[in-house]
């Protein structure tokens, strides 16, 4: 998928958000890294690794099985080395979210791939990756749900218990989800924070097309931001700065021996149009 088919499908979510943003929500985001080990010292022959990310979203409102579709697009450029892939990652999922008594349901399931499984049309088993969380609401609790969820946010795919406790006090929404982040929205979400663990996994494939491959990338990211209405009634526009920490990465190299790189912390800008 290149620029023109990336403009293609913001254009369409876009069409799907004026059929009536009642009815659908979604948004378009542009986070811009600096560069990790950034600056490199004089003396140091560390090589940058550079990093930015492109994504858009949709997800169905008013109805019990909500429809949601993401697609985003992330180059990771590593400079040293001789990686299996050619770091243009690109996310395109589908899922549904729904509410039923009790019960909340999110499901996932996506290709996950470089360019080249895009390219090329061979897709691998790597490729398909998948995330679901099931949720129990619960009343006169100290917290307001528990669950299990499952995802690659700390590596491999695991299975892991989830834990939501939520809190409103004088306008300001504090929301902690065990073990995936803390989340702080303030008055009228103007202002809004979160440090949130972030891990995914994507299908990899080389150049000459005879080795499959599994990039995996883990962080936590802590983010602050502000939000302003545009446009329309629901319509915004949110800025922020956040850092990346302890950014890891794991990948095969053309002779096929498995690379694990702590790329360590770097800051990025972000913006979002928001429906």
């Amino acid at each position: 998928m290149g620029t023109r088919r990336c403009l293609q499908v913001i254009i369409l979510i876009l069409g799907f958000s004026l059929v009536g943003s009642v009815l659908a929500s979604g948004a378009i985001v542009r986070q811009q890294w600096q560069d990790y080990d950034w600056p490199v010292p004089a003396s140091s022959s560390a090589q940058l690794v550079s990093r930015a990310q492109t994504a858009v979203a949709w997800v169905a409102e008013g109805i019990p099985a909500r429809p949601a579709f993401h697609y985003d697009y992330q180059p990771l450029r590593i400079r040293s080395g001789d990686p299996a892939h050619n770091g243009h990652l690109h996310r395109l999922s589908v899922g549904v979210e729904g509410d039923m008594d009790q019960w909340q349901l999110q499901g996932r399931i996506g290709l996950h791939g470089t360019s080249n499984i895009y390219k090329y049309r061979e897709p691998h088993r790597e490729a398909v990756v998948g995330k679901v969380v099931l949720w129990r609401q619960l009343e006169n609790a100290a917290v307001q749900a528990i669950g299990i969820g499952g995802d690659h946010r700390f590596g491999h795919f695991r299975w892991l218990p989830r834990l939501l406790w939520e809190r409103s006090i004088s306008g300001h929404q504090l929301r902690l989800d065990l073990p995936r982040g803390l989340y702080w929205q303030g008055p009228s979400r103007r202002w809004q924070f979160r440090a949130e663990r972030l891990g995914d996994k994507w299908g990899a494939l080389n150049a000459d097309r005879d080795f499959k491959s599994a990039i995996y990338l883990e962080e936590w990211q802590l983010v602050l931001s502000r939000r302003f209405p545009v446009f329309n009634q629901g319509w915004f526009v949110k800025l922020g700065l956040g850092m990346s920490l302890d950014t890891r990465v794991r990948y095969r190299e053309k002779d096929r021996r498995e690379v694990r790189r702590d790329l360590g912390n770097a800051g990025f800008g972000l913006v979002q149009l928001q429906w």
